[in-house]
């Protein structure tokens, strides 16, 4: 489920690095910022349809976003430090 928001947030960066690349920064929070909000409505839209399986789907999304966008940001700021 995670799959669509991180293909989202990717291809706004992807877009913004191929117009201007001095932008890195602000395309990418914009990637991310769009992937944390379709979870949120995924979480919204599980929360209210499927009322029986609710607190068990938020707490696994919320880790499992959590401990991705944690990698994803070590990878970044690893990537992008200068070498001395």
């Amino acid at each position: 489920m995670a799959f669509f928001p991180t293909l989202l947030a990717y291809s706004i960066t992807y877009m913004g690095l191929d117009k201007d690349t001095s932008r890195f920064v602000g395309f990418l929070l914009t990637g991310m910022l769009g992937k944390m909000l379709v979870g949120v409505l995924a979480i919204i839209l599980v929360a209210l349809r499927f009322r029986e399986v609710r607190n068990e789907f938020v707490v696994a999304y919320l880790i499992g976003y959590f401990v991705f966008s944690a990698f994803e940001v070590y990878g970044l700021i690893r990537k992008l430090r200068p070498n001395f």
